[in-house]
């Protein structure tokens, strides 16, 4: 093994959360190839300080996502809610802010969190742009693209990339009737416009006037107006109009992406959908999500599966087509070393859709190609790609 590798870089610097279990997992990476001492800075502190005193010649930076850093997710929310009025927003107040995140469970308003984080990469851009001599992992526009749904779909449609049909700009419920009657459609997926998961999302299936909706989300009063959001990880059940009516007009204030609802492909009596991590413009890692329910997270308890029980139902060329899609990805987003897809196959099990793309989507457990996980695979073609040859 050799002691921090020029293809790796001669300092490696993380910005993140020490204790995340994928800023974890990137450093067991690095220790593999030799590299024991990479810096890891997390959101709270001062970038502008820290970074020059650490870059040194070819260095590596790996943004990495806030996660579950609650002191960085508050910081976060305090510098997006300033900004949140001129994005025709709502602001939450003061009393909304307090204690937030604090209980668990506790439903985090993306909104605010973008538009802090949003900021808080911009500086960064600004600062790296001072910087010479460092390489990075991510792209910032990019991370901001993924996290904003919309921006997101967008971009892709101009790219003729497969996707559910979009109702954009839905400011609330009786709006989103509205659109989904002028549209035909019965069944649509709203979800947050910010942030990425299974977090806000709602599935309504319609049938004249009967409804149901699915949703992680629980409303901590009866009132509902204002009333504190929970995440669950078991799906609720809605009927009552009155009730959802009022839970998608609270989370128009904070910015939804509605979008028709694609009937999956079918495994066991479970729909499905994949998620593909794409390296250096491959998509080499990819597992399944199988779920009884319309939404697949696996941290919503549901099931994973080994990719090839879709492969094997599939036309040869109809995967190629998905891989391929995968590709056009790498392609419009090519300053992203990395990113992670989520893309369903239809029922009809040839046609697929992009659902959304993570860009810190690339923590997949309990997968591996030629004996590499995720982060071990990146630096190998980070390698690679350098010019300087694989690990030995």
């Amino acid at each position: 093994m050799i002691s921090s590798p020029p293809d790796i870089g001669s300092q490696c610097i993380i910005l993140g959360n020490k204790s995340d279990p994928r800023v974890q997992g990137f450093l067991q990476a690095l220790q593999q190839r030799g590299v024991n001492d990479a810096s890891v800075i997390d959101y709270t502190a001062d970038w502008s300080q820290l970074l020059p005193s650490l870059v040194k010649p070819d260095t590596l930076l790996r943004i990495e996502s806030p996660g579950f850093d609650l002191a960085a997710v508050r910081q976060l929310m305090q510098r997006g809610n300033s900004q949140l009025e001129a994005e025709g927003l709502t602001p939450m107040s003061s009393q909304e802010m307090t204690g937030l995140p604090a209980e668990n469970g506790a439903f985090i308003p993306p909104h605010a969190v973008y538009f802090g984080l949003r900021q808080r990469l911009l500086e960064l851009q600004d600062l790296l742009a001072d910087t010479s001599h460092i390489s990075c992992m991510n792209h910032v526009p990019d991370i901001l693209t993924f996290y904003d749904k919309q921006a997101c779909h967008q971009q892709l449609a101009q790219h003729d990339i497969p996707q559910a049909r979009p109702l954009y700009n839905i400011q609330s419920y009786d709006a989103l009737r509205d659109a989904m009657q002028q549209q035909g459609l019965a069944n649509v997926f709203i979800k947050t416009r910010y942030g990425s998961g299974a977090s806000g999302i709602i599935a309504l299936k319609t049938a004249g006037s009967k409804l149901h909706a699915y949703t992680t989300l629980e409303q901590a009063d009866g009132s509902l107006h204002k009333a504190r959001l929970y995440n669950r990880r078991k799906l609720i059940t809605l009927t009552d109009e009155s009730r959802l009516k009022q839970l998608v007009n609270q989370l128009c204030q904070w910015g939804v992406h509605c979008e028709a609802w694609i009937p999956k492909a079918s495994l066991d009596g479970q729909s499905c959908d994949c998620r593909l991590v794409v390296v250096n413009g491959e998509p080499e890692f990819a597992v399944l999500r199988k779920s009884h329910t319309p939404m697949t997270n696996l941290h919503l308890l549901n099931d994973r599966a080994d990719i090839a029980t879709l492969r094997d139902i599939m036309d040869q060329q109809d995967w190629e087509s998905l891989l391929n899609t995968a590709r056009k990805l790498a392609a419009i987003f090519p300053k992203s070393f990395h990113f992670s897809p989520d893309i369903a196959v239809h029922q009809n099990k040839q046609r697929h859709s992009v659902l959304e793309v993570n860009a810190f989507g690339d923590y997949i457990r309990h997968c591996q190609v030629n004996g590499m996980n995720s982060y071990e695979w990146e630096l190998e073609q980070w390698s690679k790609r350098n010019g300087t040859g694989g690990h030995s």
